[in-house]
């Protein structure tokens, strides 16, 4: 039967040390038949509000501090009435506000109460007045020599701790500085922040410096083509799961916006450069094709799919699968079976940067000629020429600064020492040197003059 707290019971006073070894060592769902504060009022029908309410005013006591702290439980509503229902048991044992319960009749305590002698036992009114008068005498004795022994005993040196801000020696752990009164807590912690915010504006640098490049535009322009195509798929798939045939199906899909004219062989166009009147398709380079799958493999690699393919499992990197590598070979069988000659640079001849450079000087002869038009063909005038004389990359020659120019000696020609460039990079530098000769009309070192 469950037991019900007695009137005037409570464990206030007493030691809450065998209510959180039960607590912390019993289960509460094991318990059969928890205790109830009232007869008619079980502790299932409590909210936990009223649980925690009830147990505060039976032991003076926080939920926080028992249950969680010192027992280790969740506050949830079956360690609540555990709780309570241990605080019951105890208060019933104790008795009435922390007194043992006694059954012994009053005449036998009144007798008990006096002496032999007829004087007032220990448990007179009196004689605990003066029990308590000489409690509190030792306590303030007490509290007397340990201020004594406490300034008796020397402190132990540490050394100093200097301010951030005036450097000042300070206490070690100290709040706030005695000669300037600054707080080195809220001076670290903005340093800190000055600091991440360094290093993320260094990071974001260097990110957006990797990302400007050519190459890595278009490729984060075809893994957002790519993408799309996959998301508008059925099934939908995303880079994680897409497969070598959804690479072949993109590429047909791209293959269909080429720019190159892929004769049949019956055609009267066959083996001829350029777009014709003719009914036959428009496809994708073959060189387009496979620089366009290099890419491909290169997002396929930054997003966890690794360099190779595993034709067992189907798993890996797809561009690299068997099925992509006979798509290319298709395309490129297919495109030299047409006859379609890849194009080539045409070659600028000296004939050629003559009439270039004669044309410019006519334009620039021009007395309505704006200062930037004037700035504009004296700057195409030397790059034509520089470039013919140096054979150096177009796109190179562009990304040529000031810093990497040298003269020579004399004034007889420039030295050029390029650091950046498509093949360029990682140590790699390109060198040369361009002369003066006497022909002022297609003479690079002239025309660079004229430009700076």
């Amino acid at each position: 039967m469950a037991q019900v707290l007695k009137p005037n019971c409570s464990p206030g006073g007493k030691s809450l040390i065998p209510i959180i070894l039960r607590v912390k060592n019993a289960d509460a769902e094991a318990v059969l038949e928890l205790s109830r504060l009232k007869k008619d009022e079980p502790l299932e029908s409590l909210t936990k509000v009223e649980l925690i309410a009830q147990f505060e005013k039976l032991t003076g006591e926080s939920v926080k501090d028992v249950l969680i702290v010192l027992c280790g439980k969740d506050d949830n509503i079956e360690n609540l009435r555990l709780l309570v229902h241990e605080s019951i048991l105890l208060a019933n044992s104790v008795g009435a506000r922390g007194q043992r319960l006694s059954t012994s009749n009053p005449s036998t305590d009144t007798s008990a109460a006096k002496g032999s002698d007829g004087k007032a036992a220990q448990g007179d009114p009196s004689t605990t007045n003066q029990q308590l008068q000489a409690m509190r005498q030792d306590l303030d004795e007490l509290k007397k020599n340990s201020k004594v022994l406490q300034n008796g005993v020397p402190r132990v040196w540490l050394p100093a701790e200097q301010c951030l801000v005036c450097g000042y020696a300070n206490d070690v752990g100290y709040q706030f500085c005695q000669s300037c009164g600054q707080n080195p807590v809220l001076i670290e912690s903005s340093e800190r922040i000055t600091s991440n915010c360094s290093v993320e504006r260094r990071l974001r640098y260097l990110d957006s410096l990797v990302g400007s490049t050519s190459y890595n535009k278009k490729k984060l322009s075809l893994e957002k083509e790519f993408e799309k195509f996959l998301f508008g798929g059925e099934p939908v798939k995303c880079l994680k799961t897409a497969s070598p045939l959804d690479v072949r199906r993109f590429m047909v899909m791209k293959d269909s916006r080429g720019k190159t004219q892929v004769h049949d062989l019956t055609c009267e166009f066959l083996g001829k450069l350029g777009i014709h009147s003719c009914q036959c398709p428009l496809r994708l380079a073959a060189g387009t094709v496979q620089s366009m799958l290099g890419q491909l493999k290169a997002i396929f690699e930054a997003n966890g799919r690794g360099s190779e393919w595993n034709e067992i499992t189907k798993i890996g990197n797809p561009v690299c699968s068997p099925e992509v590598d006979k798509y290319l070979h298709a395309i490129q069988f297919e495109q030299s079976k047409s006859h379609v000659v890849q194009k080539q640079p045409k070659p600028l001849f000296l004939d050629k940067l003559r009439s270039i450079s004669v044309h410019i000087d006519d334009l620039l002869l021009d007395p309505v000629l704006k200062s930037s038009e004037r700035f504009i063909f004296l700057r195409d005038q030397a790059f034509f020429k520089v470039q013919y004389f140096s054979g150096d990359r177009a796109n190179d020659l562009g990304l040529c600064i000031s810093q990497e120019v040298k003269l020579l000696p004399n004034g007889d020609g420039f030295l050029f020492s390029h650091t950046v460039g498509k093949i360029l990079g990682k140590g790699k530098v390109n060198e040369f040197s361009i002369l003066r000769f006497d022909d002022t009309l297609i003479c690079p070192v002239k025309a660079l003059e004229r430009y700076v």
